[in-house]
């Protein structure tokens, strides 16, 4: 009589037992994956990846791939009305926007887009994408199209980037075979470098096979800020361009304004196009670009 019973205490005893193993795992491996990458002000994550319209403020087909590093927009529509909200923030290394048909992303009180420091995009695809800051954000500083602190590259899509103050500015640009519009309509009282295409970092943007089409005569001016380079689109009169800049794909790869190229070029910097301070003996072995040379230290 007691055998079975004891029998039955013991396997129950083993069965809770790997219940308890178990259960924990099961719950851990339900834990969402969160991704470096806000749409809207919310989180990219495991969870929502595959339709990123569940998110507020998000519409159209939206989805993000976490083994490509690839967010694919398609007749999408991103927008945020929330204080210091970019519609989208990156801070993945290597992030790429697949464009397909007619895209947008709106911010009302802050920045359209934002590109966290050292990180990069490269929007590509058919498609175009449109990308609107603040007009009317109190602060001139959020009134930005497109705030980028690393790299960004259009490649072979169309872009269009509107904001109240800044359009297209800061970090390192490079354009392939794009089609571009940009404004920022400049007024900013405590930045006379407010306008379409500004704060350029180190060196003037690269473009291949295309080229600044529209306000004619346009040049670049560079200035220092602590020390470093920076550029900005100025017209014939001398004036930061505040205006609407088109640049436009073409078939010769001539590129855009240049008036001091081999001075853009000079000093040292990464693979990547970040510039280092110092010199190169006090560097450590790799390879860098040198007065725009590669050069290899042992």
């Amino acid at each position: 009589m007691y055998k079975p019973l004891l029998k039955k205490f013991f396997l129950l005893m083993a069965a809770l037992f790997f219940a308890m193993l178990v259960l924990p795992q099961q719950v851990q491996a339900q834990e969402p994956v969160n991704y470096e990458l806000k749409l809207a002000g919310m989180r990219v994550s495991s969870l929502n990846c595959d339709d990123l319209s569940s998110i507020d403020g998000v519409s159209g087909t939206a989805k993000f791939d976490p083994e490509s590093k690839t967010l694919t927009l398609d007749n999408a529509t991103i927008s945020t009305s929330v204080i210091k909200f970019p519609g989208l923030e990156n801070s993945i290394k290597g992030l790429t926007i697949r464009l397909i048909g007619n895209n947008t992303i709106t911010s009302e009180n802050y920045w359209g887009l934002f590109n966290n420091t050292e990180r990069s995009i490269t929007f590509t695809g058919s498609g175009k994408l449109t990308v609107n800051g603040s007009t009317t954000a109190p602060q001139t500083g959020y009134r930005r199209a497109i705030f980028n602190w690393g790299t960004i590259v259009v490649d072979g899509c169309t872009l269009e980037a509107n904001g109240g103050v800044y359009g297209i500015g800061s970090g390192f640009w490079k354009f392939v075979n794009c089609n571009v519009r940009t404004k920022g309509g400049g007024g900013s009282q405590s930045d006379e470098y407010a306008g379409s295409l500004t704060w350029m970092w180190d060196k003037e943007p690269e473009f291949v096979g295309c080229k600044i089409t529209s306000p004619a005569g346009v040049s670049w001016k560079k200035f220092q800020n602590n020390g470093y380079d920076n550029y900005v689109l100025v017209g014939e009169d001398g004036n930061v361009v505040t205006d609407w800049v088109e640049i436009t794909r073409d078939n010769t790869g001539v590129n855009a304004p240049n008036t001091d190229a081999a001075t853009a070029k000079r000093g040292i910097y990464t693979l990547q196009g970040l510039r280092l301070s110092g010199e190169l003996k006090d560097l450590p072995a790799g390879i860098y670009i040198v007065d725009g040379k590669k050069v290899v230290k042992p």
